[in-house]
């Protein structure tokens, strides 16, 4: 499940830009938790995704 959460304070706090226009923040629930470290999570959700969740093929409209 994915829920939108307010942007932590202190991911804010690492920003070095001198004003944000727009921040979203969301928690993936993911269930079991497995033993990954960053990278290993990192090669998961981009190798591991199908190229077409990241690609949205031409001639199809975008829903309203």
């Amino acid at each position: 499940m994915v829920t939108q959460i307010s942007v932590p304070a202190d991911a804010r706090a690492l920003s070095t830009l001198g004003r944000i226009d727009y921040a979203d923040a969301f928690r993936v629930d993911v269930g079991v938790v497995l033993d990954r470290s960053g990278e290993q999570w990192a090669r998961a959700t981009v190798v591991d995704t199908p190229l077409l969740f990241f690609v949205k093929p031409c001639g199809i409209p975008n829903e309203t």
